[in-house]
């Protein structure tokens, strides 16, 4: 039960309105958001998946390079990737909707922005 509690709590906090004398309030201005801390937690969820995937790519990326890839790490990066964004790194999205679909995003930053 405490649990429970602890994540209602976290829930109202997401709704707080930001002071204005904060970055974060210019910051959600400057790009059209409410000035909720919500806002901020979703963008900073929008980077964190980014520089996932970048981090997973590149380094796919540099493995495959090599002369003689090691076809095992091959394999288990792209079933990381796989796992984490719902879609085949080989296999290019036709756009971020592929993406966005994906389980991981789904429970974060969907999740978050409708049950808030």
């Amino acid at each position: 039960m405490e649990y429970i509690e602890k994540l209602k709590e976290i829930a109202q906090n997401l709704l707080f309105y930001i002071d204005e004398k904060k970055e974060a309030y210019k910051f959600c201005q400057d790009n059209g958001f409410e000035p909720v801390i919500l806002s901020i937690t979703i963008e900073r969820l929008n980077r964190a998946g980014e520089k996932i995937k970048a981090d997973i790519q590149a380094e796919f990326d540099a493995e495959n390079s090599k002369k003689k890839p090691n076809q095992e790490k091959l394999v288990e990066l792209r079933e990381k990737y796989i796992r984490v964004f719902g879609v085949d790194p080989v296999v290019k999205p036709q756009d971020d909707k592929e993406i966005q679909q994906s389980s991981f995003y789904g429970l974060t930053v969907e999740y978050i922005a409708n049950k808030g």
